[in-house]
């Protein structure tokens, strides 16, 4: 596998003399996605600009972009595409024949021995954006109102900006600002706890310098698990589990949170939940502990959510939600009694995960 974090792929530089060029499409479009964590939606279509920027969770992007890709995260950016701007022997060459999905796959490639080394990603802080001077004053008014009695109209505007990995990080390296977010989740307010922890996890999402910088937080975990536990506001428990999800990502806030009894918070929280909140709960479960390609070093902890596979299969069988459904099948949950005679009898939208679960069932 190739060594370094970072490729760039050039798209296309056998076809782009000869291509049109690329116009921006209309913010007008109808096209939009909505992220499961409560996020602001965003255009389907990929605006490129002559600056890199990060290509969204299931954007399109158009031919004739200077696409990178980051390996180590999988997140990719693009741009314009400028001819003078040549490759470099270890640039990759695609030429795609129409709109094609951002999710840019790379092959493999062989690096010189001699190759320097790339810095680690977490030790890389992010570039500002363009408008980095112009939403200056904004983020430190935003910030600034962290220090005293905040509200959820206050930190809006905190909230957009840390999207983008340059606030993120601002945000959670700037002192206190953590702490102080932290603070908000124990407001009586439940829109200022719901902001605070869309706000928090908006900074750290895809965004392995801000983690880095929270993690070193002292008690970071056992807020938000608190929080969530004694939690009822539904809007609040959504996003805080989208903020667990995030702070999952570092192996030493997961390895305290398991060894605190995180799980067993998760069933509480599971049982006076909706079928939103068991649904999120799934992707944390599954994200954490169940997806070897998604942590450091392959490992799964399947013997953690075990515990939950009874709870998980009835949710499956009445809500029928992908999410439980995915959870169930990376989990190997053992397949029997009612559950399987509901596995026997599906037709439904989710076939191939529940042919999976056959499978298993065949296996005992």
């Amino acid at each position: 596998m190739i060594p370094r974090n970072l490729i760039l792929l050039a798209l296309p530089l056998l076809a782009a003399a000869h291509a049109a060029p690329v116009h921006e499409k209309s913010t007008d479009s109808p096209e939009l996605i909505c992220p499961d964590s409560g996020a602001e939606c965003y255009p389907k279509h990929f605006v490129a600009t002559h600056e890199f920027q990060r290509i969204l969770p299931g954007q399109d992007i158009s031919p004739g972009l200077h696409v990178r890709l980051d390996v180590q995260t999988g997140e990719k950016e693009a741009k314009l595409y400028v001819p003078d701007e040549n490759p470099t022997a270890n640039d990759v060459v695609v030429v795609p024949g129409e709109t094609t999905s951002g999710e840019v796959e790379a092959p493999e490639l062989a690096l010189p021995a001699d190759a320097p080394l790339e810095k680690p990603l977490k030790l890389t802080t992010p570039k500002p954006p363009k408008t980095a001077n112009t939403d200056l004053g904004v983020f430190e008014i935003a910030l600034e109102s962290l220090k005293g009695n905040p509200t959820a109209d206050a930190l809006s505007p905190l909230e957009e900006l840390v999207h983008d990995s340059y606030w993120g990080h601002r945000l959670t390296s700037a002192p206190g600002a953590v702490t102080d977010l932290l603070a908000a989740l124990d407001s009586p307010d439940a829109s200022l706890r719901a902001t605070a922890a869309l706000t928090l996890g908006a900074a750290l999402s895809n965004n392995p310098k801000a983690l880095h910088s929270a993690a070193e937080v002292k008690g970071l975990q056992e807020k938000i698990a608190t929080a969530l536990e004694k939690e009822t506001d539904q809007t609040a428990t959504k996003r805080l589990l989208f903020l667990l999800g995030q702070v999952l990502w570092d192996e030493g806030v997961l390895s305290e949170f398991t060894s605190k009894g995180g799980v067993k918070m998760l069933e509480n929280v599971w049982q006076r939940g909706t079928g939103e909140a068991r649904g999120r709960i799934a992707v944390v479960l599954e994200d954490a502990f169940l997806n070897a390609d998604m942590r450091e070093g392959g490992v799964t902890r399947k013997d953690i959510v075990k515990p939950m596979c009874g709870t998980m299969q009835s949710e499956a069988m009445k809500k029928q939600d992908e999410r439980v459904l995915s959870a169930v099948v990376a989990a190997d949950c053992e397949v029997s009694g009612e559950f399987a005679g509901w596995v026997d009898g599906y037709t439904g939208e989710y076939e191939e995960l529940v042919g999976k679960m056959r499978g298993i069932k065949t296996e005992l």
